[in-house]
């Protein structure tokens, strides 16, 4: 479902960038609040049921923005859950993060990452990309 098409979703999301979701990644990536746009957002629903667990690894988009998510559901509600991320020039072991709703998770598109596979009950998460001109210029895509 794309936040677009429901405006009240889209009033939430506007406020939400104002407020909290822009300073916190402008503090965390070093990039400007006015040099990011939001240019897609839409939920995603997890179950336990084949084809709707979770998805594969795999980069956002084209990995040359900002991606972030957030947990819409309360976690007693489904099982499994979570975004891992492989080893990487960064770490040599994998991570995996599993917020708490309504925490937001926040990383470069281009990061490679999957989700923790939903084995019952239903998760939705809120998925939004940033793109930042200085991002695309430099083609940053980190290893």
């Amino acid at each position: 479902m794309l936040v677009a098409d429901e405006p009240r979703l889209l009033e939430w999301l506007n406020r939400r960038c104002e407020e909290t979701i822009l300073p916190t990644l402008e503090a965390q990536f070093g990039l400007e609040a006015s040099e990011l746009w939001l240019y897609d957002t839409f939920i995603l629903k997890f179950s336990g049921t084949p084809g709707e667990r979770g998805l594969g690894i795999h980069v956002d988009d084209d990995g040359l923005g900002i991606s972030f998510n957030i947990l819409l559901s309360d976690p007693s509600t489904f099982e499994g859950g979570g975004t891992r991320f492989p080893p990487n020039a960064h770490t040599e072991d994998e991570v995996v993060y599993a917020p708490q709703r309504g925490q937001m998770l926040s990383h470069y598109g281009g990061l490679r990452h999957a989700s923790v596979p939903c084995t019952g009950g239903l998760r939705y998460i809120m998925v939004g990309f940033l793109r930042s001109r200085r991002l695309v210029q430099l083609g940053y895509l980190p290893e």
